[in-house]
């Protein structure tokens, strides 16, 4: 967790999931991102039915840091190591939707009287 391919928001918390060996074993998370970006634990020690590694972000990440992330961990056992697959997930940051937006009045188009004199605007109709 997160899924393959999930879009997380940038900023707040964000928790990996996994499942490993237990104890004795332990895991370290990298966590790779654009711009040479790299989060992670070196020592993430099981709870009692999964390991978990939370990242509070402190501030939102700058805008170069929206793109595709990959995340990895590497189990660590007495016997050997392995590295398990590489997930990747995406940042996006909203662009906020105004409450309301203006739109500038339109410029009134010149046009031709009858008489060929320029008028910014129709002359009135005539009246019953």
């Amino acid at each position: 967790m997160p899924d393959e391919g999930a879009w997380l928001d940038p900023s707040g918390s964000w928790l990996f999931i996994w499942w490993a060996d237990p104890a004795p074993c332990y895991t370290s998370i990298t966590i790779d991102g654009p711009g040479g970006r790299r989060l992670g634990d070196d020592h993430v020690e099981s709870t009692t039915i999964d390991y978990r590694y939370v990242y509070d972000t402190p501030e939102d990440l700058p805008a170069d840091a929206v793109g595709r992330w990959a995340w990895y961990i590497d189990v660590i056992c007495p016997t050997g190591s392995i590295r398990g697959g590489t997930r990747t997930f995406y940042f996006y940051i909203e662009t906020p939707t105004p409450f309301f937006t203006r739109t500038p009045a339109p410029t009134p188009t010149p046009f031709f009287t009858p008489t060929g004199t320029r008028s910014p605007t129709p002359p009135p109709t005539p009246g019953p």
